[in-house]
């Protein structure tokens, strides 16, 4: 038996199991997600009255085996779960069935004997869901794993960019999320794009975490793995959870990453969809702008606006330095640490007082201004070996030729 073969049959034995003319409905839905139905049950574990997953292949996930399951030559994992319920005094009976076709892509049967028991519970599965993801959007970005990275140390504060950049980029962000209706009437697709570009640690993804703790809306991450199933499987999870979860916010963290063909044509199809991507804002960064494949920036409608984060200047180097170090150092100290430490990044800048500290503490006695001077260069000969050892990896690559915002 095939697995085609197999899943029709499980379908049919669910249907003769609820028959129509005991007043059992059949009803099909594939909005009710899988990951988000057994956190749901097991918060009333009073209305299961049994369930079973049967798994019928797993590349890295654990579920039950099942002794009469057959051992299909499938490339991608699938499963299958029934459930039988008691909600709200009435028998709801479901199985889950996963699609061969895509790595998440699953739909249920419903059997109950009334829509309107139906409609109870899948609104209050929603109605968790929704619960569950506000709560956690105040301070976290959820990853594939169920990972929540923490938000709480995000501010507005913190970023420290050209003044007319940073209130450029908070503007068309309120904008977006506010202007649905101005969207519809107009015609345009309600979805954004944008692209963080820069060298290492200048703040790109510190702003992309900032705009989710600001904006408070549920976000999902994803991080291209070295395994292509996974990444895949990370891909259509956070789409499949920012469209269902929208207005939302989704991260790609190293876009140039992605450079698997199957993962390209993945997002580049899961953008285009003018219907499920509505009220989602996409944020995608990258230190090497000129590996990403051209396909994903061809097309406004994929990544509309790219965002330059340039080294700091003088002047962006001496604002960290005094928020960092304001109260050990005298202004004069602190401006001719900003001069000495051109070429640095943002990372590199912060570092510049920690490292001071640091030698201070080691011997013993209160920082002064000779340890600044010491950790900036120490610092700029980490910053040449670093820069040489890049150099001779060797990063020839095509130039896309970015618009810088």
């Amino acid at each position: 038996m095939d697995y085609n073969a197999f899943i029709t049959e499980q379908i049919e034995i669910f249907k003769k199991r609820y028959p129509s003319a005991e007043g059992w409905q059949i009803y099909r839905n594939n909005r009710l997600l899988f990951k988000m139905f057994p956190d749901f049950l097991d918060e009333h574990p009073e209305s299961v009255k049994s369930s079973d997953i049967i798994r019928v292949i797993s590349h890295d996930r654990s579920y039950p085996e099942y002794k009469d399951t057959p051992n299909f030559e499938v490339k991608k994992w699938s499963w299958l779960g029934y459930y039988e319920l008691i909600w709200k005094d009435e028998k709801v009976n479901i199985i889950s069935i996963s699609s061969e076709k895509e790595y998440i892509d699953h739909y249920f049967l419903i059997a109950a004997k009334s829509f309107e028991a139906v409609k109870r519970l899948y609104v209050d599965i929603l109605e968790y869901d929704q619960k569950r993801e506000c709560s956690k959007a105040n301070a976290s970005i959820i990853t594939e794993e169920g990972t929540e990275i923490s938000l709480s140390d995000t501010s507005w504060d913190n970023i420290i960019l050209a003044p007319a950049m940073l209130e450029d980029l908070k503007a068309g962000i309120e904008t977006f999320f506010k202007s649905r209706k101005e969207y519809r009437r107009f015609g345009i697709p309600y979805k954004r794009g944008f692209i963080f570009s820069g060298p290492a640690g200048c703040g790109k993804t510190l702003t992309a975490k900032t705009i989710i703790s600001t904006m408070h809306l549920p976000a999902y991450l994803i991080i291209p793995s070295s395994s292509p199933e996974r990444t895949a499987i990370s891909i259509n999870w956070a789409f499949n959870r920012a469209a269902t979860q929208a207005p939302s916010i989704l991260l790609i963290e190293e876009l140039e990453k992605l450079s698997n063909k199957e993962h390209i044509s993945m997002v580049l199809n899961l953008m285009d969809g003018l219907s499920t991507m509505k009220g989602v804002l996409v944020i995608a960064t990258t230190n090497y702008p000129e590996k990403i494949d051209p396909a994903l920036l061809l097309r406004p409608s994929r990544f509309d606006r790219v965002w330059h984060f340039p080294l700091p200047d003088a002047e962006s180097r001496l604002r960290l330095l005094k928020k960092k170090a304001a109260g050990y150092f005298e202004d004069s100290v602190l401006e001719h640490v900003a001069k000495l430490s051109t070429g640095f990044s943002m990372a590199y800048v912060q570092e510049i007082f920690a490292s001071a500290l640091s030698f201070a503490i080691r011997e013993g006695r209160q920082i002064n201004d000779k340890d600044m001077i010491k950790s900036v260069e120490t610092l700029k000969k980490q910053i040449k070996s670093a820069n040489k050892a890049t150099a001779d990896v060797g990063t020839s690559s095509q130039s896309i030729g970015f618009a810088q915002v």
